[in-house]
Order: C-alpha cells, then structure tokens, then sequence
C-alpha cells in the first residue's frame, strides 16, 4: 500500500504534476467523500503517517522546513492566547509551507488507497512534533500510535474497524 525507501526526485514529480494539471496537484485517490468513494473513508494503516514522518525526521532539509514552521505556529498560539499582537510572519514562511503541503500531497501520490490530504499531512506534523519535543522516541513507537489513537488523527489512521 506504501513503501518509500528513496524520496530523491520527490519535487520534480510535484512540479510534472502540477504543470500537467493547470498548476494544481493532481492526486487520483484523494479522499473527497463524492460518488464512487466508500463510505465511511477506510483508515489508513498507522505505519503510512509514521513512516513519513520517520522520512521527515531523518531528511535534514525537510526536518527543518517542519521545525521551523511549528516554531511560528506555537509562537502565534502564544500570542493569540495573551492578546499580544501575532509575531512577525518569518520571510521564509511561505516556501517551508510549500515545500511542507506538496511533500505530503507527494506522499499521497504514492500511497495507493483513498487518503485525505489534510488529515495526513496534519497526523505527519503531530508526530513530528511529538518526536520534536522528546514525548515519543520515534514516530512508530507505541506512544506515538497511542498519541494517535487518541486524537482525531485516530479516526484516520490505524486498525481499521469491522462494521
């Protein structure tokens, strides 16, 4: 269902895809909940978001693309939350997005199941994260699948349930 062992090459296949397709990312098995998709979305194994994020952590520009961009979030979150004026927006913010959205939407071109985006790249930076600030030892680690289970990311990923 998913097995990336090399990413070299990931941005030139995000920049053919997205020039073949109007400037957008075009990925076939994105989950929108329209016709022909099943109903509830299936989960996703547990081990796509933390093997991503596994990659995310061992590819230093990408570790730092994450890093950077929680770094800001948190200090928005801080500045919300006391009534402080939001912090400078960082010069190099909208790229660290860009780079950050088409990796996970890279990502979920090869996974070969219906995948929302958004969750996925949001579970990827939660574990992220959670490695980030020493709460989990890796990304695969039972806390981390534990973290998981008990956020919303838990109704996307993990062992799928039998109705």
């Amino acid at each position: 269902m998913f097995n990336i062992d090399d990413i070299s090459g990931w941005k030139e296949d995000i920049a053919e895809n997205r020039k073949a397709n109007q400037g957008n990312v075009f990925i076939p098995k994105a989950y929108f909940g329209g016709p022909g998709m099943p109903k509830p979305m299936p989960k996703l194994p547990f081990e796509i978001p933390a093997k991503i994020a596994e990659i995310v952590l061992n590819d230093a520009e990408l570790r730092q693309v994450f890093s950077d961009l929680e770094i800001w979030a948190r200090l928005v979150d801080v500045a919300q939350n006391s009534g402080k004026p939001d912090p400078c927006v960082p010069e190099n913010r909208d790229t660290f997005r860009r780079i950050q959205i088409d990796f996970i939407k890279w990502c979920a071109l090869q996974i070969d199941a219906p995948v929302v985006t958004w969750m996925l790249e949001g579970c990827v930076r939660f574990l992220v994260d959670k490695v980030l600030d020493g709460k989990v030892s890796s990304p695969s680690s039972p806390e981390a699948r534990t973290a998981v289970e008990g956020c919303v990311y838990g109704k996307f990923f993990g062992e799928q349930q039998n109705s």
